[in-house]
This record gives structure tokens, C-alpha cells and sequence, in this order.
């Protein structure tokens, strides 16, 4: 049922592209056909859905290898993404800030643990959460300054973010 609201959900912001932010649960519920009580019997909320949701769109993702998001992660992603399921649903979200924002949020925590066991068997001299916290920092500090850029490729984009970590590894 989790997913059948999901998919539903999905198809409302994608296909009508309802902005999240005015999105209600009565609507969710009757574009579902069920009840409100059968929503919040398996969500909280609809930010808990749509967190169940991105857990969904991220979920082949996340079982790529973390060893290569970590050292090409924009060729990683880019690749991933391109006409994914889940940049449908942010090309859909534009106009509405909430969705991409909340997108970002739950990469950036997921992306924070993933360094967090990439940097497991490494050397470092400074406390692990905070240079795992660095690099999907700087991960994001490239992608938002690609965007004011005139074209850059994702190997550049990967070297250039191999460059900015180098030192951080004894």
C-alpha cells in the first residue's frame, strides 16, 4: 500500500505537477481511493511519504559502489540521474522551491553517510564526520558554482573535485 500511495503521489506531482508545497493529503487520499486513516496508517505526514519516496527514486543509487561516488561523483551522478524517475520529478518541481529543497536535503544526509563508511578505512587526521560532511560539501559547492559556468563535463567537473580533497587524506 506504502507504494501504491507513493507511485500515486508520484504521478500527481510528475504528470498534473501539483506543486508539493500545495499538495494536501485529501488529495493524495482520493487520487488513491482510500481513506485518510489508510495514509496515516502508513505515513506521518506527506513529507514522510515524500521521503519514502526519494528513498524509493534514490534507491538504485544508493547500491552503487560508494568507493567510485566518492572519487569520479559527478560522473557517477550525472549518469545516474540523466532521465531519471527522479529528475522527472524535479524538472516537474521547478516552480515550486519546497520539492528540490527537500530532495537535496535527503541526498546531501544520505551522501554524508556514505563518506562517513568511505572514510572508514582511511587515514585522517581531523574527526571523520567532519570531513565526511566536507566532502558532500564540496560536492555540492561544485555543483552550485558549475551552474554559473558555461559548459564544464563531468570528468572535469570529478577532477576538479579531485583536486580540491587531495590534501585532506594523510
Amino acid at each position: 500500500m506504502k507504494l501504491t500511495i507513493w507511485k500515486t503521489t508520484y504521478r500527481l506531482l510528475t504528470e498534473q505537477k501539483t506543486p508539493f508545497s500545495k499538495l494536501s493529503i485529501r488529495a493524495i487520499c482520493d487520487a488513491c481511493a482510500i481513506h485518510h486513516t489508510s495514509f496515516y496508517y502508513h505515513f506521518n505526514d506527506k513529507f514522510d511519504l515524500f521521503n519514502f519516496g526519494i528513498q524509493q527514486l534514490l534507491a538504485d543509487y544508493e547500491r552503487l559502489s560508494i568507493q567510485t561516488k566518492f572519487t569520479s561523483p559527478f560522473s557517477v551522478s550525472n549518469t545516474f540521474f540523466k532521465n531519471s524517475d527522479l529528475q522527472l520529478l524535479i524538472t516537474a518541481q521547478t516552480h515550486d522551491p519546497l520539492a528540490p529543497s527537500l530532495i537535496t536535503r535527503y541526498a546531501e544526509k544520505q551522501l554524508v553517510t556514505e563518506a562517513f563508511l568511505y572514510l572508514e578505512n582511511k587515514t585522517i587526521s581531523v574527526p571523520q564526520q567532519l570531513l565526511a560532511q566536507q566532502l558532500v560539501r564540496t560536492i555540492f559547492t561544485i555543483s552550485d558554482w558549475s551552474q554559473t559556468q558555461a559548459h564544464i563535463s563531468d570528468t572535469e567537473l570529478d577532477v576538479l573535485y579531485q583536486e580540491l580533497t587531495a590534501n585532506l587524506f594523510i
